[in-house]
């Protein structure tokens, strides 16, 4: 399976902002719908998104039999742009999982507020159904996990702090190894 590549806003965090969050949080889990995920009829990537996710502490899932009722009840249909909206409202979910799958086992999932803005979007693809599904599972937390939780989007800005530092520290060593270099050839 290819890596799973993710994008999205950045976490708008910076080193003064975490070392004031130290300490957990303890806010409510935050609600997340599985919205309509096209996909071929032998797919079971909805179950893999659903595993995924039910794994983690951080949000609790609304139910498909749940979303469906508040859109029967307000009339309105769950996989409509206005329909999202109005059950975003009833059931105070925070953010959807919608996306789309293709016969060639290429997924493209995306985290959507109620409105329709997309906050992050995941890629993945594998060389069959069940390696695309255990990608999904496997990477589905790590390419969005950061815009649902703030515990993750902190730990995401950590290590990209971390990777900078590491690659100013080999620029430093590179740069110092050319010196020695240039000074062994001029003695």
């Amino acid at each position: 399976a290819a890596p799973a590549e993710g994008s999205g806003a950045g976490t708008g965090l910076d080193l003064a902002d975490l070392a004031e969050q130290q300490t957990e949080d303890a806010s409510a889990p935050r609600k997340l719908a599985i919205g309509e995920i096209r996909a071929p009829a032998e797919s079971d990537a909805r179950g893999a998104v659903l595993e995924a996710l039910s794994a983690r502490s951080e949000v609790e899932i609304v139910g498909y039999e749940d979303v469906k009722m508040a859109g029967k009840n307000l009339g309105v249909d769950p996989h409509s742009a206005r329909g999202r909206t109005r059950i975003t409202e009833e059931l105070g979910v925070f953010a959807w999982v919608v996306g789309e799958v293709s016969a060639r086992h290429e997924a493209s999932l995306r985290l959507v507020t109620g409105d329709g803005r997309t906050l992050a979007t995941m890629r993945v693809r594998a060389d069959d159904g069940p390696a695309l599904e255990a990608a999904i599972r496997d990477s589905l937390w790590s390419a969005l996990g950061r815009f649902v939780s703030d515990a993750a989007a902190r730990e995401h800005a950590l290590n990209v702090q971390k990777k900078l530092a590491v690659k100013k520290q080999q620029i430093r060593l590179d740069a110092l190894e050319r010196q020695k270099e240039l000074a062994l050839e001029r003695e």
